[in-house]
């Protein structure tokens, strides 16, 4: 597929709001083609918190997607900040996220929302719920991965990082489930018998949730057998690096199955 973020290049701005995003040209990584793990694309506005009635307003209004707008828009959560970073358009629509803002004060988004900011390119996070999920403990089915991109008013990114930040107008992402992500890239006869365990390194090295993915997501009960090789990759995922184990399920020689598929090297992380 063409590396553009295809579900966000279809969004429009806001009413009233004139740029040339950068990030129409946002990617997700090629070595992804073809993955099913996407949990949603979005565009998110970069809002002055003196123009926050104003920008709701004309949300409201805007009749360019529903012929009824969407009268009962609001920021949320409510409360007056110096600046929001609101979640304006979502593929597919979800109610939970419309609207959102990433600089919610008490969520922890927006460090890496600044950091597509200031970086002009690609930014990915560390394993996290997304704001639809919000409320809900950390669980293998809800753990996710976005990788955003800043927009700007310009139609590349300023060289400077001041300049980058004082231009910024938003950011456009796409979140995947890594769970869903990994079942669709690796071969299901390869689930059956690796044991694949992927952990986000500057996640690792800050204390953080770092866990990306573990075999034991999708196969309950998985774990790599005891005295067996184990190969050590590094795969680079935007601005981050994911530390790849690959090893073997107890019993993988009676369950591989007997017709190659592939090297013996994962070919999803390879």
């Amino acid at each position: 597929m063409s590396t553009r973020c295809r579900d966000c290049a279809r969004c429009r701005p806001a009413a009233g709001r004139s740029t040339t995003p950068h990030s129409t040209a946002t990617s997700t990584p090629s070595r992804w083609s073809g993955a099913t793990g996407t949990a949603l694309s979005f565009i998110a506005d970069r809002i002055d918190g003196r123009d926050r009635a104003r920008y709701a307003a004309a949300v409201r209004a805007d009749r360019s997607r529903r012929p009824d707008g969407h009268p009962h828009f609001e920021i949320r959560p409510p409360g007056a900040r110096p600046e929001h970073m609101v979640i304006r358009h979502v593929h597919p629509f979800d109610a939970a996220t419309f609207g959102y803002d990433l600089f919610d004060p008490d969520r922890s988004y927006r460090a890496e929302v600044d950091a597509a900011l200031r970086s002009g390119g690609y930014v990915a996070t560390a394993p996290l719920l997304l704001a639809r999920d919000r409320d809900n403990p950390m669980a293998p089915a809800l753990s996710s991965v976005v990788i955003r991109a800043a927009t700007y008013r310009t139609p590349l990114p300023p060289a400077d990082e001041a300049d980058r930040l004082a231009s910024a107008t938003g950011v456009v992402g796409i979140a995947f489930r890594t769970a869903e992500l990994l079942r669709s890239v690796i071969p299901p006869e390869q689930l059956n018998w690796l044991h694949l365990h992927i952990v986000d390194v500057q996640a690792e090295q800050e204390g953080r949730h770092a866990l990306v993915f573990d075999s034991s997501w999708l196969a309950p009960g998985a774990s790599r057998a005891a005295g067996t090789p184990v190969q050590h990759y590094r795969l680079p995922v935007a601005d981050r690096e994911w530390r790849v184990e690959i090893g073997l399920q107890p019993d993988a020689a009676s369950r591989r199955r007997t017709t190659p598929a592939c090297s013996p090297r994962c070919s999803a992380c390879c």
